[in-house]
């Protein structure tokens, strides 16, 4: 996977035949096995999308030509089981059944080949032009300076089968134009001259052939005057223990400790008298663990059939208290 991004493709056929990933702790004793990739091409363009797209035939008849999506919906076709309207999904321990795993056919390359290679006498010129691999082209509009570099600028007879620099700080690479795509951008032939010259349209494209820079094997290695920080961390401080999914048996518990706090007895004495400060129409519902204790006493209904408040609610706790420690007597 790393050397498809940084480097290059090592193989266009290989695949993985399985539904589900290993974990990254089975790799072991890798050094041992002898990996290689065999160099070859990718499929062409209606093959790959013969093999990725789902047979709904909305979807194949935007991208595909006729005689290539009446393969999937024909019941004689040797494809057609790998093309399935019903499958499982494996929700894989996921919330969401899209999330999940479709377990769909894997495609064989040969099978494939073979079944298209029956329609491509079916093919218009146009569509058979589509499906070869061509060199990468760059649009651009007439604005941009990027566009006005030799490539597009200067006649075709004079730069054709030439690879231009791009002298740009945005992309690297080369342009070269194209006599056969050129009809299609802004240049137009001159009858007079028998030159291909602008037509100064802002809104108008621009194309020629793109060429990537050649590869270079990158170099690993730390930048000049860059000071090393010493190690905070060795390899005596790192403990290993076994993957939870490795354990022979269940997974042993760690000790559960719990450290109670300290209790100190003291002498009951009378609490003060609960305060609450409160912001216009927040009302007084009290938070915490007295809350429901504060709320049966704030909603104390008295005999005028209007609310305590809370000025209430503090009296008839203060008078309880009393009656409680001092026999009785009110406050």
């Amino acid at each position: 996977m790393l050397q498809c991004y940084f480097y290059e493709v090592p193989s266009w056929t290989w695949c993985y035949p399985f539904y589900y990933a290993p974990f990254a702790s089975d790799f072991k004793c890798l050094s041992q096995f002898n990996i290689s990739f065999t160099v070859d091409k990718p499929l062409r363009p209606f093959d790959q999308l013969m093999a990725v797209l789902p047979p709904q035939k909305n979807v194949l008849s935007c991208a595909l030509p006729k005689c290539y999506s009446k393969l999937i919906g024909c019941e004689e076709s040797k494809i057609q089981m790998s093309h399935p309207t019903e499958f499982e999904i494996d929700p894989d321990g996921r919330r969401f059944l899209s999330q999940g795993i479709a377990k769909l056919p894997f495609i064989d390359k040969e099978l494939l080949l073979s079944a298209t290679k029956m329609v491509e006498k079916d093919l218009t010129e146009d569509e058979m032009a589509r499906n070869n691999a061509r060199q990468e082209r760059i649009f651009l509009r007439n604005s941009q300076s990027l566009a006005n570099t030799a490539a597009f600028v200067a006649t075709i007879s004079d730069n054709a089968q030439k690879k231009l620099w791009i002298d740009t700080s945005e992309i690297g690479g080369w342009f070269s134009p194209d006599e056969k795509e050129v009809e299609s951008s802004a240049l137009r032939k001159n009858k007079v001259q028998h030159a291909w010259s602008w037509i100064r349209d802002p809104h108008m494209t621009v194309s020629a052939m793109f060429f990537n820079p050649e590869a270079v094997k990158p170099i690993s290695r730390l930048l000049d005057n860059v000071i090393v920080p010493d190690k905070t961390i060795t390899e005596a401080d790192i403990r290993k223990r076994p993957m939870w999914h490795t354990y022979p048996g269940p997974r042993p518990r760690r000790p559960h400790v719990t450290h109670k706090p300290d209790t100190h007895w003291k002498a009951s004495s009378p609490a003060t008298p609960r305060e609450e400060h409160k912001l216009a129409g927040e009302g007084w519902l009290g938070r915490g663990k007295g809350s429901a204790a504060a709320t049966a006493e704030t909603r104390q209904i008295g005999p005028s059939g209007y609310g305590r408040g809370s000025q209430g609610a503090d009296m008839a706790q203060r008078q309880s208290r009393g009656s409680r420690f001092d026999g009785g007597d009110e406050w």
